[in-house]
């Protein structure tokens, strides 16, 4: 006669193997009919040609090292610190990473002396994502960045990132009911800019496409604001890029946004 326990033990190793073998050899799926997938024809557009990313890359260096070159306080003394971070620059917009050496060069090129605004945007950068600084001082030193890429004809990209970047810590400084006139300048030189951008031929749809969704980002307080900018924006990108993907997400974000209003908070 088996022992009560050992019955247990021999049931539970009979379980544990027939588990071993489920998962050794699992059973057969069944056989789903095959489909064929449709495919759409679309028609052409007056799409920008794809880019691979390095030329992207160079046009917009060169771009910035000439308006560099171009700026009334220009010194040969950082020529090669400015190309090295012009190159630097869109590569880390393409790759979404960021470059911890070209932080650390504009900010020790600043604090030797440096006055490109360009490379005084990046240590400005640098203070707002990583130290979070929002005071007097570096609301000032924003504006007075934006008003020299502004003057000093630098990409349009950049003088949009910086006029974004800008408006948010003056909002940040001095609120929605004080110093209103340079938050709206910064706001209309952030809208300014995002359009000068798509029509710079250098500048590729990857580039534009997160400046587009900040400037959606930032006018989506009512319906009636975020219907004009997509309205806006959205004619422009395809003039430029054709059916691209930022203006699948202008109206997907649309579409979602209306969902959510639509639904209430209830």
């Amino acid at each position: 006669m088996i022992n009560p326990t050992r019955k247990v033990l021999l049931a539970g190793t009979f379980v544990a193997g027939a588990i071993t073998l489920y998962f050794a050899f699992p059973p057969t799926p069944p056989q789903r009919e095959k489909t064929v997938p449709v495919i759409v024809q679309k028609e052409k557009t007056t799409a920008a040609p794809s880019d691979d990313g390095l030329a992207a890359i160079n046009a917009l260096a060169e771009a910035i090292v000439a308006a560099s070159n171009a700026n009334p306080n220009h010194s040969a003394k950082w020529d090669d610190v400015i190309r090295d971070l012009a190159h630097r620059y869109p590569a880390a917009l393409r790759t979404n990473i960021r470059d911890n050496e070209l932080s650390r060069t504009a900010r020790t090129a600043c604090a030797d002396g440096c006055h490109d605004p360009f490379v005084r945007y990046l240590a400005f950068k640098y203070d707002d994502e990583c130290t979070q600084l929002s005071d007097e001082f570096h609301a000032r030193q924003g504006l007075a960045i934006v008003e020299e890429l502004q003057e000093g004809a630098y990409p349009a990209v950049i003088r949009a990132y910086a006029a974004k970047r800008s408006y948010y810590i003056w909002r940040d400084v001095y609120g929605y009911q004080k110093e209103t006139a340079v938050a709206n300048l910064l706001s209309d030189r952030f809208w300014q800019a995002t359009f000068d951008s798509l029509h710079e031929p250098v500048i590729p749809e990857w580039i534009n496409r997160p400046i587009a969704r900040m400037l959606l980002f930032l006018w989506q307080g009512s319906k009636a604001d975020r219907d004009r900018v997509a309205a806006t924006l959205e004619p422009e990108f395809v003039k430029r890029y054709g059916d691209c993907a930022t203006v699948h997400y202008l109206r997907s974000a649309q579409a979602m946004k209306n969902a959510w209003d639509a639904r209430g908070s209830g």
